[in-house]
């Protein structure tokens, strides 16, 4: 036995009786491989036990009683502690070996739960998210958008409407995204040069509008917008932030929690913008004619990228197509007037 590879064989003696009802006898008693033997003081074999089957019915006391089974009447009582140990550390090898149903039902039943809690935490949140934006209708992406507007305006006041202004607007909007349905707008006190958010609205800080400044900033500034907007979806990020339970419920009912939208805009307004790549930028201002410097240089002069982008752009030497006429820029600085 593994248990008892330091001993080659045990010997002691013991009380041992066939049943209930017959009397103790005093035995001698062997462990040998696997077994232990029981023999009277003839050397004549009276019980021979599986070791693998012995039980012992008084745990932690002494004598030690054992017998060859759960239910069987024999019994064996032994007072030798080297005997007693030995015997006890083969049955703790034996156990060992034996398959343990609880201890394995516990175990998957534990690694079920983690399953399902790591399910909980990660999948179905995102899964759920997934679904929501997939079936969104456009006309409500727009609504709620719009209910994001709305809680900027209440900080930086109304949104610019001069009428001619607002017709300037539309012409540039036309010349840098003229395949798109963006609608911008321009906004008073923004903390940040623009933003993007649901069904397509693109928010534009009227200091942009600065009438010493050029068109082609601002422009430049528009179109990196729409460009965060393809790469940086704004109501997925809305939908991570609210949490699971919001986003059930703007999928079943289609309302959206004014508090929760209320706290993510005011999170958004003190984010600095995602810097887009060099290359997407790069093609996007290529693929529109507009010269990229005039955006560059509106940026932080310190930044890497606004070096990057003076350096590479293909309109250094050569003059870009108009993005809005003297007279159009000038109405369009003039929209919060």
């Amino acid at each position: 036995m593994t248990a008892l590879k330091d001993i080659a064989k045990i010997e002691t003696t013991g009380l041992w009786r066939a049943d209930e009802d017959a009397q103790r006898i005093e035995v001698f008693v062997s462990v040998g491989d696997g077994s232990l033997i029981i023999t009277d003081i003839s050397n004549t074999a009276l019980s021979h036990w599986a070791l693998a089957a012995v039980r012992r019915r008084n745990p932690g006391k002494r004598p030690a009683i054992y017998a060859p089974g759960r239910d069987t009447p024999e019994e064996l009582e032994i007072e030798d502690a080297t005997m007693i140990d030995a015997i006890e550390r083969i049955r703790t090898a034996i156990d060992r070996t034996r398959p343990h149903p609880g201890r394995l039902r516990v175990l998957s039943l534990l690694a079920i739960t983690v399953t399902l809690l790591a399910l909980a935490l990660f999948w179905v949140p995102k899964a759920l998210r997934d679904h929501t934006l997939s079936v969104l209708p456009g006309p409500q992406q727009v609504a709620i958008g719009q209910s994001m507007l709305s809680r900027i305006t209440t900080l930086t006041g109304p949104a610019c409407a001069d009428p001619q202004g607002l017709e300037a607007l539309r012409v540039l909007n036309a010349r840098v995204l003229p395949q798109s349905r963006a609608r911008i707008v321009v906004l008073p006190n923004l903390p940040k040069p623009t933003m993007h958010l649901p069904g397509g609205h693109i928010i534009v800080s009227a200091d942009l509008l600065d009438p010493g400044s050029a068109a082609e900033a601002v422009a430049g500034h528009i179109l990196t917008a729409s460009l965060r907007a393809d790469l940086y979806d704004t109501l997925s990020e809305y939908l991570t932030f609210a949490g699971f339970r919001e986003t059930f419920r703007l999928l079943t009912s289609g309302e959206t929690n004014p508090e929760t939208l209320r706290r993510y805009v005011d999170l958004k307004l003190t984010r600095p913008a995602i810097e887009v790549d060099d290359s997407q930028l790069l093609d996007a201002f290529s693929a529109r004619s507009l010269p990229v410097a005039p955006y560059a240089c509106s940026l932080n002069r310190d930044a890497p990228q606004a070096a990057r982008l003076v350096a590479a752009d293909p309109f250094a030497n050569q003059p870009a197509p108009e993005v809005l006429s003297d007279t159009d820029w000038l109405t369009l600085a003039n929209i919060c007037q």
